[in-house]
């Protein structure tokens, strides 16, 4: 095989690679509409959580996004009741954090999401990936 087919291959391998990597959202989410109102929530867990699910008082603001971080915007004062659960298979354990906060005139509440580690067979199949897309590469 030519060296121009060479490089082609390796151009379809990284293309493959760019498409497969999805980055996580850096969600904002208005809470009103009201603009006189701008205290805000921002949620940032770990590391990005893929199929994410977001509750505010019951009520569900972000549903199954890969999420990097969660800005809640134009909350008027009160008492919030916040769910932020993740439904992935990839962690040692489930992500299924509530927490209450209680939000002023002006406020910026900023909350860390702890974010379990990846279990032994995420990294499995990543090598096995890696190695399945690499290996033919080898022997051209």
């Amino acid at each position: 095989m030519n060296k121009r087919n060479k490089y082609l291959h390796f151009g379809i391998l990284l293309i493959t690679l760019l498409i497969c990597s999805s980055c996580g959202r850096q969600l904002v989410i208005p809470y009103t509409s009201d603009s006189n109102v701008d205290a805000q929530i921002f949620l940032k867990p770990i590391k990005p959580t893929n199929r994410t699910f977001i509750t505010i008082n019951d009520s569900l603001i972000v549903n199954k996004k890969f999420v990097k971080s969660v800005t809640i915007d134009h909350l008027p004062p009160g008492v919030y009741n916040i769910n932020y659960a993740s439904d992935v298979n990839t962690m040692v354990a489930k992500i299924d954090t509530t927490m209450t906060i209680v939000v002023e005139d002006h406020m910026e509440i900023s909350k860390i999401i702890d974010v379990p580690p990846y279990n032994s067979w995420y990294y499995i199949s990543n090598v096995v990936i890696g190695l399945l897309l690499i290996v033919p590469f080898l022997f051209i």
